[in-house]
């Protein structure tokens, strides 16, 4: 097996994740990652950040190395989300000659709340419901058949930062007519419900096994959302996720079958709502742990080894 991996480690949990920064994994789980690889005695390259790569030929290198000749390479990490990113263009590359982990047809869908959310309500997954609207047919919609209140979100954001909650139609009209800089300017806009941010359950599903929930600490919510503008991460408490939790995000695993992924869940008087899809879920060392959860070998599961 010729296996390459980018997963950069995160020392200081205090600070921003960023594109320049982008270890999103605590340094102790990486250690016991490659500590697991070690004693498998599988051969690996690490530190393969494949953000700086080149195209020739239809081929991904990085420096001089080919990245295409790799059997598996597995990254966790920030990138640049915006469409036709030179990142996504990199993973897009190599997932035509390489097993990508997580994959480019996941993470490209999934880093975009409209697509995502699209292919789950096709499929029965109890997401909110939601618009894609320009306001030129803002007003065409009767917005009264689906709520009073809307969140207004960027497609491609994170951390909770950018969404608006609007809590009548003309204040959604006049916000949208606000910002819009051209015409043809698209809005993604979904249902607000009222629920109880008590019992609002982040999710951690790798290779397809529900590990934990988690809950956001008072001080990492905003009124009515989980809301970090320091894009730190962290500030929660376990949760042990019940049985409807766990089936709807193994039904989400069938549809859209990533390795790693993360659901944000509320509860309103309709039942459960999946708010949030998340390429990027949350490791919290403590919380594998003490679950006694042998991580690498979860993490690592979909290899064979």
């Amino acid at each position: 097996m010729k296996l390459g991996l980018w997963i950069p480690s995160r020392s200081d949990l205090t600070a921003p994740i960023s594109i320049e920064v982008p270890g999103k994994i605590d340094q102790r789980i990486c250690k016991e990652l490659l500590n697991y690889l070690e004693s498998q005695e599988v051969i690996f390259s690490e530190q393969l950040d494949f953000r700086n790569a080149y195209v020739k030929d239809g081929q991904v290198f990085l420096e001089q190395r080919c990245l295409s000749d790799l059997n598996t390479f597995i990254w966790f990490s920030e990138i640049d989300r915006n469409p036709g990113s030179h990142h996504l263009e990199i993973l897009r590359l190599l997932s035509l000659t390489t097993k990508v982990i997580n994959s480019y047809e996941f993470v490209s869908q999934g880093l975009d709340k409209f697509r995502a959310f699209s292919l789950l309500h096709q499929h029965k997954i109890p997401v909110s419901e939601f618009l894609l609207v320009n306001p030129r047919n803002l007003t065409e919609i009767d917005l009264s058949q689906i709520g009073t209140s809307f969140l207004l979100k960027p497609r491609r954001g994170g951390f909770g930062k950018g969404i608006v909650k609007i809590d009548s139609p003309s204040q959604l009209r006049d916000i949208v007519d606000y910002v819009s800089a051209e015409a043809h300017e698209s809005f993604y806009i979904e249902k607000y419900y009222e629920n109880d941010m008590s019992c609002w359950t982040g999710l951690t599903i790798i290779n397809g096994n529900v590990l934990y929930g988690y809950r956001k600490k008072p001080e990492r919510i905003a009124d009515w959302k989980p809301y970090d503008r320091n894009r730190v991460g962290g500030g929660v408490n376990l949760v042990i996720p019940d049985d409807e939790q766990k089936n709807i995000a193994k039904r989400v695993y069938e549809i859209m079958q990533p390795n790693f992924f993360g659901l944000d869940i509320i509860k309103t008087k309709e039942g459960y709502k999946v708010v949030d899809i998340n390429c990027f879920p949350g490791l919290y060392y403590d919380f594998l742990h003490d679950l006694k959860i042998d991580f690498p070998k979860v993490f690592f599961s979909a290899l064979n080894l």
